[in-house]
């Protein structure tokens, strides 16, 4: 059975599901708000799940969230 994110918050579910928060800090970027897997429930995030990752794997998101970092510092100025 296929989980979506109301379902998830509505059931109290606990499903694992892809949505953006703000970090505190992800691979050295600090404050950043990015897509990571998650426990989603009645609370709404209850856990972030950072997956194990190769070298180049976590290379790509620490590169995306200094880009998506980036981008918000330069909509804000």
């Amino acid at each position: 059975m296929k989980v979506g994110l109301v379902g998830a918050i509505a059931g109290d579910e606990q499903a694992v599901l892809s949505v953006s928060t703000v970090e505190g800090e992800v691979l050295g970027v600090p404050d950043v708000a990015l897509s990571l897997p998650r426990l989603v429930g009645r609370e709404g995030v209850s856990a972030t799940l950072m997956p194990e990752l190769n070298r180049d794997e976590t290379e790509g998101l620490r590169a995306s969230a200094e880009l998506l970092k980036n981008l918000v510092e330069q909509m804000a100025t």
